[in-house]
């Protein structure tokens, strides 16, 4: 039978089989929470100027939340945290996306201390080195936009992939 996943849960679908295990959105939380608290004052600042109290796991967790959605953010536009200084036109932002960089770097190596990848790392070498892979046939049904980062992937494969959505006759093709 066919598996049925949905759009946001396809990209690891296509991660080559022997790949480290992408950390899912829990362990991800946790290792920047963790990152994020136990980084140093001037380093935390440049992210946020009022930074919770060293006990406040609550306003840790709130700041991993904000962190971890800014990263998606990028990753679906096959970015990392660490593209942005490069690419920053603003001085004003630069101090803050580097700091956040580097404590991306930290991230990064705390998961591959637990055996784990960054989801977004992950779906970019696989793109990079073209080692996206599916056994089966992919049939997007009613997908109306795909990420960036989804597209690419997908154009990787070399399994065939069909769009199936509602369009005039017309349009079929």
């Amino acid at each position: 039978p066919p598996s049925i996943i949905t759009l946001g849960g396809l990209p690891e679908r296509l991660l080559p089989e022997d790949a480290e295990p992408a950390a899912g959105r829990l362990e991800t939380l946790l290792v920047w929470a963790s990152v994020l608290r136990e980084a140093e004052d001037e380093l935390i600042r440049a992210v946020v100027p009022h930074p919770p109290a060293r006990d406040d796991w609550p306003g840790w967790w709130a700041l991993s939340e904000q962190v971890t959605a800014a990263s998606d953010e990028l990753g679906a536009h096959r970015l990392l945290l660490a593209d942005v200084p490069a690419r920053s036109g603003h001085a004003s932002d630069l101090a803050r996306w580097e700091a956040r960089s580097t404590l991306a770097e930290r991230y990064e190596a705390r998961l591959r201390e637990q055996g784990r990848a960054d989801r977004h790392r992950a779906r970019l070498d696989a793109i990079a080195s073209g080692d996206c892979r599916s056994t089966q046939k992919i049939v997007l049904l009613g997908v109306a936009d795909l990420q960036p980062i989804q597209s690419a992937m997908l154009a990787c494969l070399d399994s065939p992939v069909f769009a199936l959505v509602v369009a005039d006759e017309s349009d079929a093709e």
